[in-house]
């Protein structure tokens, strides 16, 4: 979930006439054709497009009902997102506890609703994979847990990276042919969810520094994640959650100037693989103050499948969303925002999708994304 911040508010132009300049990268010999328009047609990967609601579930440990009653039900729903650690899946090596992922793909089965997985390494890292993996102690930034603090290993380390990926190998030999697996979130070189986020408090950044940081190293992590995942998933869409770079560039000092940069380069390493490749924001909100990552997002619609995941449900907080005095104005206010940028998918949480008085509102949305 992403935090607004002045930085982003400063930046959003320059990265903005970047990233369209970016999104005309060729994509590889592995990658499926360029997708030129949004409209849930197939393209080479063979996969629909992820286009329409989804409705999004974070997994907590001990969990017995999964998703809300009456998400399944909603005619308004096509897509069902799951967020779980890694560590809830895989405790121990190689021994997996997939009741909850096989539990969403049986009810999307059920309901012809497409599933999106989005699986957190990082702080969500199981014990046993951080062996032999070089790691540093900081607080979580924002999100579930906000300010504890956790072994992070660093993105770049290439036993955590493969780790991770032979988890993913896991992943898409259980599911990878399920025709209701429509898209993943790409993930591995992050920190608190699949955002491209670290840590980046002032003392962070010293740390960061000291702990031999460079952006090209982060920015070659990211590429090998991309490269990795498109072999994996070769029947999937693979998204990009942006979030602003940590002001270090590759002399080990600060550089302000990585806050754009970094994310510009890590979107082009991510568009050269087009035809399967997509971008979104983890932040989007009805009380949007100046400008926010929205603007790269909107800038690639039409080019790539695009799309925005709400800050948090309009129910539950409808202050954070737009307006306090009420959850359904707020919600309003954030799908219309997100229906301006022509993106071809939302996300929102379980509390907006079931409760009654924002039915009519799903509902007029809904017809408004491509199909």
């Amino acid at each position: 979930m992403i935090r607004l911040t002045p930085v982003r508010c400063a930046v959003m132009l320059w990265l903005a006439a970047v990233l369209v300049s970016c999104s005309t990268a060729p994509t590889t010999s592995s990658s499926a054709a360029p997708t030129t328009s949004s409209a849930a047609t197939p393209d080479a990967t063979g996969t629909s497009l992820p286009a329409g609601l989804i409705a999004l579930h974070e997994y907590q440990p001990g969990e017995s009902s999964g998703f809300t009653s009456g998400v399944f039900d909603n005619p308004s729903i096509r897509g069902v997102a799951l967020r779980m650690n890694w560590k809830d899946v895989e405790p121990s090596s190689s021994r997996f506890a997939w009741g909850p992922i096989d539990q969403v793909f049986a009810a999307a089965a059920t309901s012809h609703k497409f599933v999106v997985l989005i699986l957190v390494p990082g702080f969500g890292t199981p014990s046993w994979a951080l062996q032999g993996v070089t790691t540093a102690t900081f607080a979580r930034q924002y999100g579930l847990g906000a300010g504890t603090v956790g072994e992070l290993p660093m993105p770049w380390d290439p036993t955590y990276l493969s780790r991770w990926f032979a988890f993913m190998r896991d992943v898409a030999g259980r599911y990878g042919n399920n025709p209701e697996f429509r898209m993943i979130a790409a993930a591995g070189p992050n920190s608190v969810s699949v955002e491209m986020s670290l840590p980046n408090a002032d003392a962070d950044i010293s740390r960061w520094i000291a702990l031999g940081y460079t952006a090209d190293k982060y920015v070659g992590a990211w590429s090998t994640t991309f490269q990795k995942y498109a072999e994996i998933f070769p029947k999937q869409y693979i998204s990009l959650s942006l979030y602003p770079g940590l002001p270090i560039g590759n002399g080990g000092k600060r550089d302000a100037a990585q806050r754009t940069a970094t994310p510009a380069s890590v979107l082009a390493a991510g568009l050269a693989y087009k035809g399967i490749f997509a971008v979104q924001t983890s932040g989007l909100t009805g009380s949007r103050t100046g400008s926010d990552l929205y603007d790269l997002v909107s800038s690639n619609s039409g080019s790539v499948v695009t799309g925005f995941q709400l800050t948090t449900s309009a129910t539950a907080n409808p202050g954070q969303m737009g307006d306090a005095a009420s959850p359904l104005h707020a919600l309003t206010m954030t799908l219309q925002l997100g229906l301006a940028a022509h993106v071809d998918f939302l996300e929102l949480y379980e509390p907006d999708v079931v409760n009654p008085a924002m039915q009519d509102l799903l509902r007029s949305t809904e017809v408004q994304l491509p199909h």
